[in-house]
């Protein structure tokens, strides 16, 4: 229970909560000079601001701050000026809610930004009526947005590397997790298929924080030009380094019975896995002495190959982490989630037919007739529905039908705790803490819990309009229903306006993971046939894309599980290709393993001759899904003709070197099968 609410408190984003939970205070210590309405719409600014940030705003922070001031100033002004015109004012929301959402196309940085100031622009038009004078809203909101990126940025300076090291300490939890979870498969009575599952998506949320991990490295190099690797950086290839050790499975788990391990065997044999997992987050402090009890297990069953290989493995894992190797080429020229600048933005904005255009035009059509549906209903606090329409539409039917349920869900909540807090009646002092605290949890579980995210910024809300003074309990009735409308108005864009299903990306998703799973295989039987181990780059990436690649399969088949039963016809054939490529990763992670063994030449041949017929099938699976071309091999033949090749292998190998032949007919298995699910598969 402790560790997992340490684990809890780990993920959630301490410096951003904090760093807008203290303005927050601040700001509320100026009522003696400003009025509460001015005060709350700067924590308004500092809460768009907040949702603005992100690891690269601090590439170039000056122009980054510059950006989002001036982009929260047109919104927010903008609006102020076309409030009373309603004609002028929906043209304007339509085109710049369009032009808004193609931001993404520019950078990661610009899309966050532009999403901010649609938000700023909806809080203008939640306030116009609220204040005196409607020209100073834009004025406090970007004051508040001004201050909180001073402090952010102040803090940056402070603790450059601060984000990138929690990444790093979390991918290795996430790494010691992964080993536990393996261990599982060696308790009695264990469903190995339940435990497989659960590999896959540990192994899929590694990849994507390795993705995470690698754009913090990118960005950490734009700021340090000059500078080749760092602490980080070796800490980012150790961690995948371990990945492909703990992922290596020199025999199927999914037959894991077969072995007739003796109870005793199977639990010391968990046990060394859970020792490793506690020397990966440095819980287990004496590696020498698990390094030897998997020795010692391992000698102790010389007639277990299999068994045998994956406890070397736990010994090279501690080795790993007891002397950390050095990288020969330190990858200093990244080039993950760059954005392809103005001319794609301009190019992008007249090709109607592309996915981000298509969530941009989905957006701004919404952004209308919520924008009609709030003039109809007379109320200024309709506007709420517009909000809901810009956070709750995703460009994906799974990721828009989350936000669906956990907003509508975090706002019945909160409007509901709310309704009780106005009963007590707390004074300015008690009620600004209460306001702080608030903002801070939103900012700390705004990631992690989205739906209590929305209930905590639901009861900043409530407590915001007992202080200026409204009707609080009809107010917040009519948010209930804005955002009940707002989210139902963004579900039933993503089903019937313009939908870009997943079934038709199955393909192409599939071809990607055929390529990167024949580099990757391609890169260990070259390394193999030099007798070399290096981390090379080639190696490192080969390894890095085929990990990405098993990751967005596996999301990839959950957005498809989300979508309508009818859209979903792929999905049977799509998961057993996932749980075939996932077993044809792990086994070539294995074979990867024995890289440092002394082979004789004609065994490293022979090797090689069969790694090219896996690479060369997988080629023509590949080609057949990307470009149509032909491809009719019977699913027999390659594992006819591996069994043929491994009847000539087998003789050239000396004792442990045989499991290497066991490894090539599992990946042959694999290949085959992933071949008959294609075949079968009507891709």
């Amino acid at each position: 229970m402790t560790q997992t609410i340490s684990t809890l408190l780990n993920q959630l984003d301490w410096p951003r909560a904090l760093r807008a939970g203290l303005l927050t205070i601040v700001f509320c210590a100026l009522i003696p000079w400003l009025d509460s309405d001015t005060i709350l719409t700067m924590v308004l600014g500092l809460i768009a601001a907040g949702l603005a940030d992100g690891p690269d705003f601090y590439r170039q922070p000056f122009a980054s701050i510059t950006m989002m001031l001036v982009s929260f100033s047109l919104a927010s002004l903008s609006v102020t000026l076309l409030f009373p015109y309603p004609w002028l004012f929906a043209l304007g929301l339509v085109g710049s809610t369009y032009l808004f959402m193609l931001m993404p196309v520019v950078g990661q940085k610009y899309g966050s930004i532009a999403l901010s100031s649609l938000i700023v622009a909806v809080y203008t038009m939640l306030g116009y009526h609220s204040i005196d004078e409607p020209l100073m809203q834009p004025v406090w909101l970007v004051t508040g947005a001004l201050l909180y990126a001073c402090s952010a940025l102040l803090f940056d300076r402070a603790f450059p590397t601060l984000s990138l090291d929690k990444q790093l300490r979390q991918m290795y939890r996430q790494l010691s997790g992964y080993a536990v979870c393996k261990a599982r498969l060696f308790q009695d009575g264990a469903n190995a298929q339940e435990i497989l599952q659960q590999l896959r998506e540990r192994a899929a949320a590694i990849s994507e924080r390795g993705s995470q991990i690698r754009y913090g490295l990118f960005l950490q190099q734009q700021r340090r030009r000059g500078q080749i690797g760092s602490e980080q950086m070796d800490k980012f290839f150790l961690g995948q380094l371990l990945f492909e050790r703990l992922s290596a499975a020199h025999f199927a788990y999914s037959d894991i019975q077969r072995l007739q391990l003796k109870p005793r065997l199977r639990a010391q044999v968990r046990q060394v896995l859970v020792d490793l997992s506690r020397c990966i987050t440095n819980d287990e402090n004496d590696l020498a002495a698990v390094a030897q009890r998997a020795k010692a297990l391992a000698g102790s069953e010389p007639d277990s190959p299999a068994l045998i290989g994956l406890l070397d493995n736990v010994q090279h894992c501690i080795e790993l982490l007891a002397e950390p190797p050095e990288f020969p080429e330190p990858e200093h020229q990244f080039t993950t989630r760059t954005g392809s600048g103005l001319i794609g933005y301009i190019k992008q904005s007249l090709t109607l037919n592309t996915n981000i255009n298509r969530h941009a035009l989905r957006v701004s059509s919404l952004m209308l007739i919520g924008y009609g549906a709030v003039l109809l209903s007379g109320h200024d606090q309709a506007f709420w529905l517009m909000l809901s329409c810009v956070l709750v539409t995703k460009p994906n039917y799974q990721d828009t039908k989350s936000r669906f349920s956990q907003r509508s869900i975090g706002t019945a909540v909160g409007i509901l705790l709310a309704a009780l807090l106005a009963q007590l009646y707390l004074p300015w002092f008690a009620a600004s803490l209460l306001l702080a605290v608030l903002v801070l949890s939103f900012f700390l579980f705004f990631h992690h819990n989205y739906g209590l995210a929305v209930c905590l910024i639901t009861l900043f809300v409530g407590l915001s309009l007992t202080l200026q003074g409204s009707q609080g309990g009809e107010v917040l009735v009519i948010r209930l229903v804005a955002t009940l409308s707002g989210s139902l108005m963004a579900l039933a864009a993503l089903r019937w306006f313009w939908p870009d299903w997943g079934e038709k990306h199955t393909k192409g998703a599939v071809a990607d993971a055929l390529l990167h799973g024949q580099q990757y295989l391609h890169s260990v039987s070259l390394q193999l046939l030099e007798q070399q181990s290096d981390e090379l780059q080639e190696f490192r990436m080969s390894r890095y894309h085929s990990q990405q690649s098993s990751a967005h399969l596996l999301r990839h088949w959950q957005q498809l599980m989300a979508e309508p039963q009818s859209k979903r016809a792929t999905s049977p054939q799509l998961y057993r290709f996932i749980g075939h490529y996932q077993n044809f990763l792990s086994h070539t992670a294995a074979l990867s393993a024995h890289r440092t063994q002394q082979i004789s030449p004609k065994a490293l041949k022979e090797i090689d001759g069969i790694c090219q017929l896996f690479c060369s099938q997988l080629g023509s699976l590949h080609a057949y899904l990307e470009k149509n071309e032909l491809w009719q091999a019977s699913v027999n033949d390659l594992t006819t003709d591996v069994a043929l090749a491994n009847r000539r292998l087998l003789p050239l190998l000396q004792g442990s070197e045989q499991i290497i032949a066991f490894q090539l007919q599992l990946l042959a298995e694999d290949v085959s099968r992933m071949q008959a699910e294609i075949s079968e598969g009507g891709w």
